[in-house]
């Protein structure tokens, strides 16, 4: 059975969705709600943790999670903000090149609905509604295809998540008006 769980962590939002042996989170901010969750479900690892944008009330928990001795983790998926300069994204950047370096996690520098597009977590389907390839090559402070100046929520990975087509939830990070004309 599946299960979709929405983890109530204040400003913010977490996701934890399971099937078929497999778990994938989706954003995590800063505090214990999500190391908690998956010691109460008896996870150990996480197959895709997926970050909407860089903001760091959705890295936080991430990193907790990366650099945790008790989960693991086989794939981040994340767009890159090069104009980001927080602790947090620091952290984030310092963890992908250890985690590059001793192969723990694959790190993936997109999130859009080119790659990796649709994942599946035992009869769960998530697919990335939003940004488009174009719209994420347009990168933060660009000019986004229908017009409009990006933002960090610009670029926020809007992720579908389906049991069966119409049937699910739509997580929407922290979607802007330009983003939203890109869905």
């Amino acid at each position: 059975m599946s299960d979709v769980l929405l983890l109530d962590v204040g400003h913010g939002n977490c996701t934890v969705v399971q099937g078929g042996g497999m778990v994938a989170v989706i954003d995590a901010p800063i505090g214990s709600a999500l190391l908690d969750t998956l010691d109460e479900l008896g996870v150990t690892h996480v197959e895709h943790a997926l970050i909407s944008h860089a903001d760091a009330d959705h890295i936080q928990g991430i990193l907790a999670l990366l650099t945790s001795r008790r989960f693991t983790v086989g794939s981040l998926y994340v767009n890159p903000d090069r104009d980001r300069n927080t602790t947090a994204w620091r952290d984030l950047i310092h963890a992908v090149s250890v985690a590059e370096r001793t192969g723990a996690f694959t790190p993936h520098t997109s999130l859009n609905t080119a790659s990796p597009g649709v994942l599946h977590i035992g009869d769960m389907t998530l697919t990335v509604a939003s940004p488009s390839a174009a719209l994420a090559l347009s990168a933060v402070k660009g000019l986004a295809p229908n017009g409009g100046i990006n933002t960090a929520n610009t670029l926020s990975a809007v992720i579908k998540v389906e049991r069966a087509p119409g049937v699910g939830l739509l997580l929407a990070g922290d979607l802007d008006g330009v983003g939203l004309a890109d869905v």
